[in-house]
């Protein structure tokens, strides 16, 4: 399971990531790239995949249903 592949921690850091992503895309006009970068994710793609694995919705579908 992923808490013991990666630690508690890692879990609820990229967790607590996530949550502000979806500030940030509910607010702000940044690309998704640049969100990425900003939470320290080097990889955009990696960001977009965990962002749809944690809630189901890719960063640009959760941005046109909660957001700008």
């Amino acid at each position: 399971d992923l808490v013991r592949s990666r630690g508690l921690g890692d879990v609820y850091k990229d967790s607590l990531k996530m949550e502000e992503a979806k500030q940030l895309l509910s607010s702000s006009d940044q690309l998704v790239y640049e969100i990425a970068e900003e939470l320290g994710f080097k990889d955009s793609k990696y960001f977009i995949s965990r962002f749809t694995e944690e809630t189901g919705m890719s960063p640009a579908e959760y941005r046109r249903k909660k957001g700008n």
